[in-house]
């Protein structure tokens, strides 16, 4: 299976810099139908992102587990009665 390719156009270069530089991603379940292995990794790749480059990430999720993982701050959305 190939690179994801919005990880893949994200990849740093050897000296560290960003192939793009966004200020926002969008990730709406970015790791739903991966197995764990690369679900880490992506994880991993989010968090260095907001670490290192200060992108800031809108995690859009229905798996608490990996939210808390990413968020530094979150908010829920319910279905209105």
């Amino acid at each position: 299976m190939g690179m994801n390719p919005v990880v893949g156009a994200l990849d740093a270069d050897k000296d560290g810099t960003l192939a793009l530089e966004p200020k926002l991603i969008v990730a709406d379940e970015p790791v739903s139908m991966v197995d764990a292995s690369l679900r880490a990794n992506i994880l991993e790749t989010l968090r260095t992102l907001q670490r290192e480059h200060g992108v800031t990430i809108i995690y859009i999720t229905h798996d608490l587990t990996t939210a808390y993982h990413i968020a530094g701050r979150s908010s829920c959305s319910t279905a209105a009665a």
